[in-house]
């Protein structure tokens, strides 16, 4: 799959359905609606996991 951005071609690679789907969950299961949590607490744990999803897939994406 290729992309254009300003004009330049590259190669357009993503996560896997199956990485995407483990990471919709995990999002999904510390922001339930029913949760003793405060705000402040589910923000810092989905940053956590944001934050190691963004490593995982640290080299791929746009240019």
């Amino acid at each position: 799959m290729t992309g254009l951005i300003k004009g330049i071609s590259y190669i357009k690679i993503q996560a896997s359905k199956k990485s995407q789907t483990k990471l919709k969950n995990k999002l999904r299961a510390i922001v339930k609606h029913r949760t003793s949590n405060t705000l402040s607490v589910l923000i810092s744990k989905v940053n956590q996991v944001l934050r190691g999803w963004k490593h995982y897939l640290g080299g791929i994406g746009y240019p």
